[in-house]
């Protein structure tokens, strides 16, 4: 196979310095307005001032919208470099050619050239417009959903972490859309939160929140009620990056 270039420190800080952001912002780099057949919300929050998820989507077809979100083990400027090269490295593919899994697996093989001692736990997943359907691949992520009126679909699936030592297996998997469904994505920010008694937030308690917001049918909104319900159960702390990411599908 035949590999792009690698982007290095160096592209990240010319970048930065071109767009006149700070880091966090050439990592959470979402175009909202990429296509009139979807609608892009999300919500971030980093545990430190800068953190290690990162998020963003591309077009390169008519047909075909990719995203990305990831989460880079650690925080701090490590992780945001890190996140930041992940960002660039798929913004250098050319992913109208290549599945989801495919656009994973490059992206590990460009980033594993640089010995990081981190992870990454990511989800690629494009919008088909001409078939109707999610197109998505995890490495090592934990699972999305669909939101379709009163009704929460699992996105099932795994793969591999990127950066891990393990074998990598990227698998493709595809989910039928509808217009007016979200898709939603989330960090384990979200629900690895502890209350004033040290007691998790069960996962399943979160899930049941969220099918209890259902029917606001607001995207900001929504992402308010969720993010108001979390910090009320962790007395306004958190541990970790806090990322959202709502798609609304309108085709």
């Amino acid at each position: 196979m035949n590999h792009l270039s690698t982007p290095s420190l160096l592209d990240i800080k010319c970048c930065v310095k071109t767009l006149n952001l700070p880091i966090q912002k050439s990592t959470i780099l979402i175009n909202e307005h990429i296509d009139k057949r979807v609608e892009n919300f999300y919500f971030y929050k980093p545990y430190e001032k800068i953190g290690g998820d990162f998020l963003t989507n591309k077009k390169e077809a008519s047909n075909r919208i990719d995203y990305i979100f990831g989460d880079v083990s650690g925080h701090g400027i490590a992780s945001a470099m890190i996140s930041g090269m992940s960002v660039l490295s798929f913004l250098n593919l050319s992913t109208f050619h290549l599945n989801t899994n495919e656009i994973l697996q490059r992206m590990n093989d460009n980033l594993e050239t640089f010995k990081f001692d981190h992870n990454i736990s990511m989800v690629s997943f494009s919008i088909d417009f001409d078939v109707d359907k999610l197109k998505y691949s995890y490495a090592g992520h934990h699972e999305g959903y669909i939101l379709r009126d009163q009704e929460l679909i699992h996105l099932e699936g795994r793969g591999t972490l990127l950066l891990s030592p393990l074998p990598k297996y990227f698998y493709s998997y595809e989910q039928d859309l509808q217009s007016g469904d979200w898709i939603m994505f989330f960090s384990d920010g979200l629900f690895e939160v502890f209350s004033d008694q040290n007691i998790l937030l069960n996962f399943d308690t979160l899930l049941c929140y969220i099918k209890s917001i259902l029917p606001i049918k607001e995207p900001n909104k929504f992402i308010s009620n969720l993010v108001d319900f979390i910090f009320q159960y962790s007395s306004n702390k958190h541990e970790d990056d806090i990322t959202i990411l709502l798609v609304n599908y309108k085709k």
